[in-house]
């Protein structure tokens, strides 16, 4: 097509486009607007055009997604759109988000069920997102009534979800109905027994799946409601493993595991693992009878309640509302810091960045992700004393802890930079050791914790050991690119201490070549990207050039 062509068919069809407001993006008129202006073109053009249902899905999402949302035209909109189009599964989905996300669970899961029976008539391609889509809504409901002590209404909920799933290959599908089952403390025996029976199936078909954490974390309940403790155990710990930051995995995870070892009649391990796991939950919602307002999520439910049974039946007292009051207070707090940070990366004010980083890490200690990237910016800006407040406060918050992941992060950022505080250097190399002992059967985690307890014998003195821990870290590391910068860089170091100048530089040499070069603006190191393992890869180079005099 010739640009003159081009130019004067958009001139001759410049009316096509929906005339939209220019703050919302929405169309003029909302839904009727919409409609007006294809009954407007169809007239003007002699043929019928209609609104499709993309578009009429697409400004239901708008509604739905406005700030702050307007559920009530979001609704209306999908609800015409499944009227204009009932034999679309997409637009019953759509239904079913809006009626959910304003907390209609029971007109969402109605709807999600004619979503997937129309795609299973069809033989539509989406069927598989559908009944992931309808399962998450089904737990969300359930989990309220299990909340509300709704305990009929619940079994009945879960019935219905466990006949829906049968034959179902799906593993998200099999553990969240697995999962409906198995909610109340007092599931009857055949339901406790047809959730395990799903949930195993889940963890069998979903080994490397991205929600496996959750898996075995089901899997875990499921034994421990079928009164298989050991198995219960032996899943919850795996879920601990692979969990890592995902805090509603490990919570849940360690109340049940507290709660299976004090029926093992070991009360002091259960006690002890119940206490670091209250450390560690979000509090309890403001208002019982409306738990999922603010920024609360189904998600949060589950470690709520386990929390609840857990200090019952150990007969323990939880934080009372003060004290979850000031958790809460906490965490916005935090979350008001974190955005203001963002910002500021954003406009090359690393340095206050930090600082408002910093102060948000104290106020949610149990979040050692943050508080690892708080080190790694205070190291790389120097900011000796900072610094060293950070490490402190980590590695207080980490001692005795049951999760190798809080003790890896905690050992490494007393390890970025050289210290002369042998104290604190002893407590790293501790945490470090302790975290290869709980992780040991991490896949995933071992090189990190083995690099960690590399770069702490290291900076102990202990060459040797050092060389061997941080060679495994590399070796096990499937070619994790943090691991082996960062490992091969202490490495090199460790290899010039014990008199290896010449197999020092060449290791140095060769891991340099691959490393990703260094920041072009050195105060606003991160760009944007909130991740301290290159900081922590950067630094180490560093260190060992000026240690090599390359």
């Amino acid at each position: 097509m010739l640009p003159a062509h081009y130019m004067g068919l958009r001139k001759v069809f410049a009316d096509f486009p929906v005339p939209r407001e220019a703050s919302t993006g929405l169309p003029v008129g909302g839904l009727a607007g919409l409609e007006e202006h294809y009954r407007d073109l169809s007239k003007r053009y002699g043929y019928t055009l209609a609104a499709s249902e993309a578009d009429i899905n697409d400004l239901g999402y708008k509604y739905l997604y406005a700030k702050p949302p307007d559920l009530a035209s979001a609704i209306s909109t999908l609800k015409h759109n499944t009227e204009l189009f009932p034999d679309s599964p997409n637009a019953f989905d759509s239904l079913s988000d809006a009626y959910f996300r304003s907390r209609q669970g029971e007109a969402g899961i109605a709807s999600g069920e004619k979503a997937v029976a129309l795609a299973r008539e069809q033989k539509d391609s989406r069927l598989e997102r559908l009944e992931s889509d309808l399962t998450y809504y089904w737990l969300g409901v359930a989990s309220l009534k299990a909340w509300f002590g709704q305990d009929a209404e619940l079994a009945s909920t879960a019935r219905h979800a466990v006949e829906h799933a049968a034959g179902s290959t799906d593993p998200v599908v099999l553990e969240r109905t697995g999962q409906m089952a198995l909610l109340a403390s007092k599931a009857d025996k055949e339901q406790a027994k047809a959730g395990l029976n799903l949930i195993r199936r889940a963890v069998e078909l979903g080994k490397d799946h991205r929600f496996l954490p959750y898996f075995q974390l089901s899997l875990g309940v499921a034994e421990y409601r079928n009164g298989n403790y050991a198995a219960a155990d032996q899943a919850l710990s795996g879920a601990t493993l692979a969990g890592d930051t995902n805090y509603d995995v490990l919570c849940a995870s360690a109340f049940y595991e507290a709660m299976s070892q004090f029926r093992q009649g070991k009360e002091t391990e259960a006690r002890a693992l119940l206490q670091e796991a209250i450390s560690m939950m979000p509090p309890l919602p403001a208002d019982p009878k409306d738990p999922l307002a603010g920024n609360h999520t189904q998600n949060d439910l589950g470690p709520w309640m386990a929390y609840k049974e857990a200090i019952t039946l150990l007969k323990m007292e939880g934080p009372g509302e003060l004290e979850f009051k000031r958790r809460r207070d906490a965490l916005e707090d935090a979350r008001g810091l974190i955005r203001k940070a963002i910002e500021e990366f954003a406009s090359g004010l690393s340095r206050d960045a930090t600082a408002h980083l910093a102060a948000a890490s104290a106020d949610v200690p149990n979040n050692t992700e943050l508080s690892l990237l708080v080190a790694a910016l205070q190291a790389w800006f120097g900011e000796d004393a900072e610094l060293a407040a950070t490490v402190r406060r980590t590695t207080e918050f980490a001692n005795g802890t049951s999760y190798p992941v809080t003790a890896e992060r905690a050992a490494k950022s007393g390890l970025i930079r050289p210290s002369a505080d042998k104290a604190q250097l002893e407590a790293s190399l501790a945490l470090a050791r302790r975290a290869v002992e709980l992780g040991k059967n991490d896949r995933d985690g071992l090189p990190w914790f083995q690099m960690a307890l590399g770069m702490a014998e290291y900076r102990s003195g202990n060459y040797p050991a050092a060389d061997d821990a941080l060679r495994e870290a590399v070796q096990i590391s499937n070619d994790n690119r943090y691991v082996r910068l960062t490992a091969s860089f202490y490495r090199a170091m460790s290899l010039f201490r014990q008199g290896k100048e010449n197999e020092s530089r060449a290791l140095f040499t060769q891991t340099a070549s691959t490393m990703k070069p260094l920041p072009i603006d050195e105060e606003n190191p991160l760009g944007g990207n909130l991740m301290n393992d290159d900081l922590v890869a950067w630094m180490a180079y560093k260190e060992a050039k000026s240690l090599l005099k390359i």
